[in-house]
């Protein structure tokens, strides 16, 4: 008969949500355990530490109802569980992972400066496209709109003729 082989592997720990449950799985803590919530259900509910005899108790309280979860020797190991939990309700993302408002607000900043590119381009534009005025192109220019004749351009006029559209 062969003997079993027994595994020297670090007993797995950790959390997930599967199907609307978070699964939670201690096997290090003082006293192993697999722990189940069903998140439709507990909308308001919170994780905490807290220290009573030495040891380190991982809760979930929901309004004024407490349940413990977990108990672990170290403070390290039951920080270590919290942070699992967390993880696993933000869908397994770090804490500190961007936010969708950050994400608007960058947004909103590079519209803000494309907006401004696209004025400055178009303030460009037009002013290649203006009329530019020369001195000796603005007295023509007077004498053409003011309904004088073009064969009288150039010539001097008096005001009385000038005025009488002569």
């Amino acid at each position: 008969m062969k003997a079993l082989k027994k595994t020297s592997q670090a007993p797995h720990s950790g959390a997930q949500v599967i199907d609307g449950n978070l699964v939670l799985s201690f096997p290090h803590a003082a006293e192993p355990v697999v722990w189940r919530m069903n998140l439709a259900q507990a909308q308001q509910a919170g994780f905490e530490i807290k220290e009573s005899k030495g040891a380190f108790q991982l809760v979930q309280k929901s309004g004024a109802e407490i349940q413990d979860i977990a108990r672990f020797e170290t403070r390290e190991s039951a920080v270590d569980a919290l942070i699992d939990v967390s993880n696993a309700l933000n869908g397994g993302k770090p804490a500190r992972a961007a936010s969708p408002i950050a994400k608007s607000e960058t947004a909103q900043w590079l519209i803000a400066i494309a907006g401004v590119l696209i004025v400055i381009g178009l303030f460009s534009y037009l002013s290649r496209i203006a009329p530019v005025e020369t001195s000796t192109g603005s007295n023509a220019s007077v004498e053409q709109t003011a309904g004088a004749p073009e064969s009288s351009s150039g010539v001097p006029v008096s005001a009385d003729d000038f005025l009488r559209g002569q």
